[in-house]
């Protein structure tokens, strides 16, 4: 994604936000009092209404324990180690999710093992670790907010490395930091705290890479140079020496990019040519086909790999990730899985870690700190080990698999209709899935085709909303002031009535029917079967097509309509079976069964819920959970395939959340998510199978997360975990994973789009 839509996108966003009289830059405006006139609040900035302010990465740079990103309004994201205040505008030791890093806004950045260096026009600004004088000689040992880099230089590039900078200003080169091994350039291995100016007469410089010991760079009329410890043949002369001054190094074709490792250098050409020499162990030089891991070290370029296409190569001290065209492979020494594919200590190895990228990075991993991420689309990925919270994951579980970062996806709530699904992030309302009866955002598909009838990936429907219900083929959502429904309304299920009470709160939804509840008092509207007035006191309720059951504030349950539905056997012994034992009901024997129309149970439930092919579960206060009804894809977990005419207890126990769907069950029991029943979509998780599911498979959670609330639908499943991370699988035949295509292991859900309000 690009930094702007274009130069018109953003001139056309500076009149809106300039028009409100504060600024000209996206998203800058906080809307924790409130937002100007014709802006709205998105991921907490104002905004004009076409805009998001949530993150859409740009580029990443990785360092040594942290690592930042850019988004689509040059805002700078950080996340990790902050022991040397890393983390612009923090004092914390260590951030373990993205947050964003002081109010500046940056064209480019550049990150080294513990400081980083970022570029506003011309200007160039440095910030964090200090001790080696690689932000400034003029700067505190830690500093914590930008330092500007000698004034009167127009900056054009920076490198940030393990402890030095060098940057291009007017054509010239300059480092600064640790003089080790000679990599300043100077002619000296002395440290230099202010820029200094590289020995050398050339003032065409586009391009520079700096490392743990050595520094390489690029002129437009003298080509490639490098300098430095060049013990392992690194600097590319043919020779094993330290050189503190630049030497030129032959490599055919234009250098379109540098990583330098401890002891390696690679580069890629404008032929898309991958080269790279120094040590050569460990097949630290690229593929150990093409170039012998047990040979010797290389002094002079050498082609890596018999692949063309390369565009973007990144270095740590001991291996090396490089992108062919979307494609991102790694090769090298790792010890904490920053080699990715799945692999934790490797060597001798070539291999895809994952495809898609648009920009690269390895960080510094002195000791073992591996991180490697990669852009992919908007998101940031990345890999390797998260003691520090390198990985954004707000947990210390390493990964060898490239992992989303943690961002704003935080769902306080998801509920799921038959095919679409809803969740409440930050307050606004989304919804994806099937579109076709308004259940989205209001507006029926018709005529229905798959692009006008599905929407896969959540879609913005209302801002400041407070709960959402969904039925079959409709939503409900409640304000601070009023409930308001959208899509099927063929029964009425979704006309709110306008004289709700403000503090009404949202009970239940089904096919064609929605309630809400204040104090004692219960309203419904769509066909019920009974009056309102009968569910008055009632705390939650469970609705079918011709059946329905609510719990009252003793957890008693009590049903009303198809008796078949109840779970009370009517051959034999019915209600409270004090009396009249004659199938009776709340009519024929309220004596037993309580005064009509609803039929009291006898049984206590502390939740309730209605599946869609004719079955209902129960919680029960014990924590077990039992589920009645009919069982033809084994929802009601018996095992024989029958129908259950009365309770049905599963083999679970410490439960507090359930959920069903059409044809299957989920609840949550001492943070395990068990499911069963109809498992031919996906929705029961890995392996798919034609044959029902009736001893509840547990469903393991991402790794490092666990879950804390289910929802459930027509052929697929959603979860929410206890960092309101939100999670489906099962069939996307509608889109109502959010995620565009079926799957049967969690898959994250994701939104991009700034809330409207089609209220």
């Amino acid at each position: 994604m690009l930094a702007y839509d274009g130069i018109v996108r953003y001139l056309a966003t500076a009149v809106v936000l300039a028009a409100c009289g504060n600024t000209t830059i996206p998203c800058s405006i906080p809307c924790a009092d409130g937002c100007p006139d014709d802006t709205v609040c998105s991921a907490g900035f104002c905004a004009p209404p076409a805009e998001t302010c949530e993150p859409a990465f740009t580029a990443v740079r990785a360092g040594t324990g942290f690592a930042c990103a850019l988004d689509q309004h040059r805002r700078l994201w950080c996340w990790g180690d902050n022991a040397n205040r890393e983390i612009l505008g923090s004092t914390a030791p260590r951030h373990l999710r993205a947050v964003l890093a002081g109010d500046r806004r940056w064209d480019a950045l550049a990150i080294g093992g513990r400081h980083g260096c970022a570029r506003d026009g011309g200007e160039l600004w440095c910030w964090g670790d200090n001790d080696r004088g690689q932000v400034s000689g003029d700067a505190p040992p830690d500093t914590t907010e930008p330092f500007a880099i000698r004034a009167g230089v127009a900056w054009t590039s920076v490198s940030a490395g393990p402890d030095s900078t060098c940057a291009i200003g007017d054509g010239r080169l300059f480092c600064w930091g640790s003089g080790r091994g000679g990599k300043l350039g100077t002619g000296l291995v002395d440290d230099e705290p202010f820029p200094e100016p590289v020995m050398t007469s050339l003032a065409d410089w586009t391009l520079v890479a700096t490392g743990a010991r050595h520094t390489c760079a690029v002129s437009r009329s003298a080509g490639l140079h490098c300098w430095g410890d060049g013990s392992s043949g690194q600097l590319g002369n043919g020779l094993s020496v330290l050189r503190p001054f630049p030497e030129h190094v032959e490599l055919p074709g234009e250098v379109t990019s540098l990583a330098l490792g401890l002891d390696t250098t690679c580069a890629t050409t404008a032929t898309g040519d991958l080269y790279c020499w120094g040590r050569a162990a460990d097949g630290a030089l690229g593929d150990p086909h093409t170039i012998d891991p047990d040979g010797p070290d290389r002094t002079t370029p050498a082609r890596a790999t018999s692949l063309t296409g390369w565009s973007e190569v990144a270095s740590a001290e001991r291996y090396t990730c490089a992108r062919r065209g979307t494609e991102v492979w790694c090769w090298g020494s790792a010890l904490a899985g920053g080699i990715g594919a799945g692999r934790w200590r490797s060597g001798r190895t070539f291999a895809r870690v994952l495809d898609g990228a648009s920009s690269l990075a390895v960080g510094w991993n002195e000791p073992d700190l591996d991180l490697t991420c990669a852009t992919v689309g908007a998101e940031v990925r990345c890999w390797g080990d998260n003691r520090s919270g390198q990985l954004a994951q707000d947990t210390a579980t390493r990964s060898t698999s490239p992992t989303p970062i943690a961002d704003g996806h935080r769902w306080s709530s998801l509920v799921a209709g038959a095919s679409h699904t809803c969740g409440i992030a930050a307050g606004t309302a989304y919804c994806w899935g099937s579109a076709e009866r308004g259940q989205i955002d209001g507006t029926p598909a018709v005529p229905c085709t798959p692009e006008r009838c599905d929407a896969g990936a959540p879609v913005p429907v209302a801002t400041a909303v407070h709960q959402l219900v969904a039925g079959t083929a409709h939503t409900c959502a409640r304000f601070a002031d009023r409930i308001a429904c959208w899509g099927a309304n063929d029964a009425g299920q979704s006309a709110a009535p306008a004289e709700l009470p403000a503090a009404a709160a949202l009970l239940g939804a089904g096919p064609r029917a929605t309630c809400a509840a204040t104090a004692n008092a219960t309203t419904c509207w769509g066909d019920l079967l009974v009056p309102s007035a009968a569910l008055d006191g009632a705390t939650s309720v469970a609705l079918g097509a011709d059946y329905g059951c609510a719990l009252d504030a003793a957890h008693q349950l009590a049903c009303f309509g198809a008796a078949a539905r109840f779970g009370h056997n009517t051959a034999a012994g019915t209600c409270g079976d004090g009396t009249c034992n004659a199938g009776e009901t709340s009519t024929t024997c309220a004596a037993d069964c309580g005064p009509p129309p609803l039929t009291h149970l006898g049984r206590a439930y502390t939740a309730i819920a209605a599946g869609g092919e004719d079955f209902t579960c129960g919680l029960r206060t014990d924590g077990a959970v039992e589920c009645w009804g009919d069982n033809f894809y084994g929802q009601t977990g018996q095992p024989t395939g029958d129908a259950s005419p009365t309770p049905f207890a599963l083999p679970l126990a410490s439960c507090t959340r359930l959920a069903a769907g059409h044809r299957h069950a989920c609840a949550l029991c001492a943070g395990r998510l068990a499911c069963w029943g109809d498992a031919s979509h996906g929705e029961l998780g890995e392996p798919l199978t034609l044959a029902s599911v009736t001893t509840p498979r547990t469903i393991p959670p991402p790794t490092g997360e666990t879950w804390a609330d289910v929802t459930a639908g027509d052929g697929f499943t959603c979860a929410r975990t206890t960092d309101n991370t939100g999670h489906c699988w099962g069939t996307s035949l509608h889109g109502a994973l959010g995620h565009g295509t079926g799957a049967n292991l969690p898959v994250t859900v994701r939104y991009e789009a700034r809330a409207r309000d089609p209220r």
